[in-house]
């Protein structure tokens, strides 16, 4: 029976195991070298493994009408309720999940235990893990995601700043930015850099036409041409 336990997956630190009834004697479990071995058997209360030991007594405690403490594994056999329960009971700082269930049968005597106790920490680890898992995503997450708003932000102000001295330069006919390659820079963002081409075209062909108007206004033969018509 010890052989078929042992190949029942169970969690780390988990024990499926099964008593004996009558006896109060461990019969299998998944972990090796705790139940019998030929030709004596291992008791269920005071058994080397801490849990299955603990779990036992709880057991015996809560459904025998003996004393565990007094009668060790034979208060297994004064169970009077032979039925299927859950409970739970702490053991070394943790809390122990214990699930049992009895196969009798009255015609051939057959009393059987069985009982499964799993650590909350088994369980609870994993979710931990996770946890943490999903906090440490979130993180990196969000600080991509800082990282990628300030390059944004960045992208998106650096060329309204540029336009934005340019048009103030023009309102006082400084012209400058055409000079000292402001044209040449734009956003790698389309729009923006449409805006930009767009902007420094209208104020190239600005620029020309007031420095056009300012040679004719300032030539004499303009001004020559301009009285000939006057007088005519």
């Amino acid at each position: 029976m010890d052989k078929y336990f042992q190949t029942i997956p169970v969690t780390r630190n988990g024990v499926l195991f099964v008593v004996d009834g009558a006896s109060g004697m461990m019969l299998g479990s998944s972990t090796p070298n705790i139940s019998e071995s030929w030709p004596s058997q291992y008791p269920a209360v005071g058994n080397s493994n801490g849990l299955v030991s603990a779990a036992a007594t709880q057991l015996a405690r809560l459904y025998s009408s003996l004393d565990p403490a007094v009668n060790g594994t034979v208060a297994l056999t004064a169970v009077t309720n032979k039925v299927a329960s859950d409970f739970q009971f702490s053991y070394g700082g943790d809390t122990v999940y214990c699930s049992t269930t009895w196969i009798t049968n009255s015609t051939t005597n057959l009393s059987l235990l069985l009982v499964l106790v799993i650590p909350s920490s088994d369980f609870l680890g994993e979710v931990n893990v996770t946890i943490r898992n999903t906090i440490i995503f979130v993180a990196i997450f969000c600080t991509f995601s800082l990282a990628m708003g300030l390059v944004l932000s960045w992208a998106l102000v650096r060329p309204l700043r540029r336009l934005i001295v340019s048009i103030k330069k023009a309102t006082k006919f400084d012209f400058s930015s055409l000079r000292e390659g402001g044209t040449e820079a734009r956003s790698w963002l389309t729009e923006i850099g449409v805006l930009e081409t767009v902007f420094f075209a209208m104020l190239k062909k600005f620029a020309e036409a007031i420095s056009r108007n300012k040679s004719l206004v300032g030539s004499p033969t303009s001004r020559a041409g301009i009285s000939t018509n006057a007088e005519v």
